[in-house]
């Protein structure tokens, strides 16, 4: 059937919302044409639709970037620190975002969302638990792999 839609339109649900947090609750509210104009011009354009068909998860990171940002912004602590954790538990890199609450001198928040991305991590083995070792294991040798200049 048409199974493979689902996940181009969560990405593209999810781009239209973190578009709809960038540019209304932040600063100046922008007509909402205006969040059609700009997520139609980046879904128009080579590098939308390739995140779009090819499974990359760059839109729902976004989201989930603008919301824990909001929710930081208004003190919810922990809703932040799980969007933010769920999201470094996606792509690790994005842990950076801690390196910026240290640097704006939220403690709590930053502790918070290493606590739940920690957490996250080490549940996502769970499903293999009785094959912890292999499972640890293989995740690092496919890193390693991803990680080397010819890949």
């Amino acid at each position: 059937g048409h199974s493979w839609l689902i996940w181009p339109l969560v990405c593209a649900v999810c781009l239209f919302g973190a578009l709809n947090l960038l540019m209304r609750k932040f600063g100046t509210r922008s007509p909402v044409s205006w969040i059609g104009v700009a997520g139609g011009l980046l879904m128009l354009g080579h590098i939308g639709r390739s995140d779009l068909f090819h499974g990359q998860p760059d839109f729902v990171l976004l989201l989930l970037f603008m919301s824990g940002l909001l929710c930081l912004r208004q003190g919810a602590i922990p809703s932040g620190a799980l969007a933010w954790g769920v999201m470094i538990v996606v792509k690790p890199f994005l842990g950076a975002v801690v390196f910026y609450l240290l640097r704006r001198g939220q403690w709590r928040a930053a502790i918070a969302t290493v606590a739940i991305s920690g957490t996250l991590f080490f549940l996502s083995f769970l499903p293999f638990a009785t094959r912890l070792p292999d499972a640890i294991r293989g995740w690092l040798e496919a890193s390693r792999w991803f990680t080397t200049i010819p890949n």
